[in-house]
């Protein structure tokens, strides 16, 4: 077994990149998981690791040798996730991915509490505003904001968002107040949309009835943060989630337009591939969002 720990502590080793790295998750010293590194290199009779002041990298033995203890790895952990599973105890690593803004403002607050009430869960977290393919991935859980169409995959209700058009009262003052979403064609404006995304049109409710709007776009960004910070500098008008705008609406910094023409809510989801294998660790965190954040509302959906 003492073969196996060392092949665990040595791919420890390549992914956090440093002995004190290791050290410090395993509560250990940096000179005994060193030590224990050079006492494999010694017994398997080559060097796995060329060592320097600033950084450690793989020789072409400790390339080779990384895959089998990868593999060694990833058995253990198939291993242990599925013993929690037969004994209903949540644990093992837990892949999720969410949206940058919402992510850091609204879970990542609540990561310390969830990893303090399931201290055997490990989390992996990929903060990112695209639509990640959950299977290829490896993905255990995404955290969706938008709309939803069919699909196979399960999604829970978390909540809801508004979009609201806002902008900032000097730009409003410069160009004037748009009064029906036709008059954002004489307008400028920042868009959110994900790469390889061409459309440029928002979506409005005129007379009971939805209206895609094009729009004349300035700015195009992924990520909603940059768009809001050109909001705020008059550069145009915006298209986001209430949950980003709260605090400038407060303070004034950007008014909302277009209000009687606002579209209906969209959904906050956490999604994931089936409920009938969703694993404890998968369903404690499921279950610790939708106590904190919202609802046991189930639908099977994907965002469009």
């Amino acid at each position: 077994m003492k073969s196996i720990d060392d092949m665990l502590l040595f791919t420890r080793v390549v992914e956090l990149g440093s002995f004190t790295a290791v050290a410090n998750v395993l509560d250990s010293s940096r000179s005994l998981v060193s030590k224990r590194i050079k006492q494999m290199e010694e017994r398997l009779g080559t060097r796995l690791l060329q060592r320097t002041t600033r950084k450690l990298s793989l020789t072409e033995a400790g390339e080779a040798y990384y895959l089998y203890c990868r593999r060694v790895a990833d058995t253990v952990e198939e291993a242990e996730n599925r013993m929690g599973e037969l004994s209903g105890v949540p644990r093992g690593l837990l892949r999720i991915t969410m949206p940058m803004t919402f992510g850091v403002r609204y879970v990542g607050p609540l990561i310390p509490v969830f990893l303090e009430r399931y201290p055997d869960i490990e989390l992996d977290i990929l903060v990112d505003d695209k639509f990640v393919d959950l299977v290829d991935a490896g993905i255990d859980l995404a955290i969706r904001v938008g709309r939803l169409a069919d699909s196979s995959l399960v999604a829970r209700r978390l909540g809801e968002t508004r979009l609201l058009v806002c902008a900032s009262p000097e730009y409003l003052a410069r160009n004037g107040r748009p009064h029906h979403p036709d008059d954002l064609r004489r307008h400028h404006c920042m868009l959110y949309r994900h790469p390889g995304q061409r459309a440029q049109s928002w979506t409005f409710r005129v007379d009971g009835e939805l209206q895609t709007v094009p729009v004349r776009s300035r700015l195009h960004c992924n990520n909603g943060l940059p768009l809001l910070a050109a909001a705020r500098a008059g550069l145009g008008i915006v298209q986001l989630p209430d949950f980003m705008l709260e605090e400038d609406l407060r303070l004034g910094r950007l008014d909302t337009i277009l209000e009687s023409f606002e579209d209906a809510r969209i959904g906050i989801y956490v999604v994931y591939a089936s409920a009938a294998g969703l694993p404890p660790k998968a369903r404690a965190f499921v279950s610790f969002l939708a106590q904190r954040l919202g609802t046991s509302e189930s639908v099977l959906a994907v965002p469009a």
